[in-house]
């Protein structure tokens, strides 16, 4: 081997490689900050205290201010109670004053049989109704009955009328004057004669055929004389 080849691979072994990572991160800053409810800076009171009240001999009210030292003794006990600080600047203060007298309502008046004002005027609306219900019955519907039992009799009379002609007009096709035509006596002869409840006798088709043909001319009329013979009946 060549000398020269040893030294080539001496040199290559003796190499070295040298790598380096930089990392830059963002630096982070968290606060908080807490604050308490309702912060107190300043108290103020005022308290305004009634007198001694009281009745003189002949029993009208008379009124009395409080003494200093009971003003003094309801002043300290307030500021015990509202946690007085001088230093925070709380003032308290109670004045002596004579409240007013309680209005007394006077109870309302019993008018009539133990009825107030109310009660009164709904027996007046009602008295005033009932004038005007009688009022209506006397003027307008009172009239309307008595012309309709005014009426009655006179549809009984035309009805009487009516069965009067009827008869007469009856009687005549039964038995009139005039003799009757040859042709007419034929006919007579084949017309069948029909049977009539609670009439004695027989009476000739014809005569009942006219009869009806009477009342669908004149249907009032003959419900008028219906109805008169149902009240003669009764």
């Amino acid at each position: 081997a060549a000398p020269g080849g040893g030294e080539g691979a001496r040199a290559q072994s003796d190499e070295s490689s040298t790598e380096e990572t930089v990392n830059f991160e963002i630096s982070k800053k968290t606060v908080n900050h807490v604050k308490t409810d309702g912060a107190l800076k300043r108290v103020t009171v005022a308290v305004l205290v009634n007198g001694i009240q009281g009745k003189d001999k002949d029993g009208n009210p008379t009124y009395t201010p409080r003494p200093a030292e009971q003003m003094e003794l309801l002043s300290t006990l307030v500021r015990s109670t509202i946690g007085f600080d001088a230093d925070r600047g709380d003032s308290v203060e109670v004045v002596n004053m004579e409240f007013t007298s309680p209005v007394k309502f006077e109870e309302p008046l019993e008018l009539f049989f133990g009825l107030g004002k109310n009660d009164l005027l709904r027996l007046a609306e009602i008295l005033v109704l009932s004038i005007l219900g009688i009022l209506v019955i006397l003027l307008v519907v009172r009239p309307l009955v008595s012309r309709a039992f005014e009426s009655i009799p006179s549809a009984q009379e035309a009805a009487g009328r009516l069965l009067a002609d009827t008869s007469s007009h009856a009687a005549g096709l039964l038995g009139g004057p005039s003799a009757p035509a040859p042709a007419e006596m034929e006919e007579e002869q084949f017309e069948e004669l029909i049977d009539i409840d609670r009439v004695e006798g027989r009476v000739k088709a014809s005569s009942v055929k006219k009869v009806g043909e009477i009342v669908e001319k004149h249907p009032e009329e003959a419900l008028s004389i219906i109805r008169a013979w149902m009240y003669q009946e009764a």
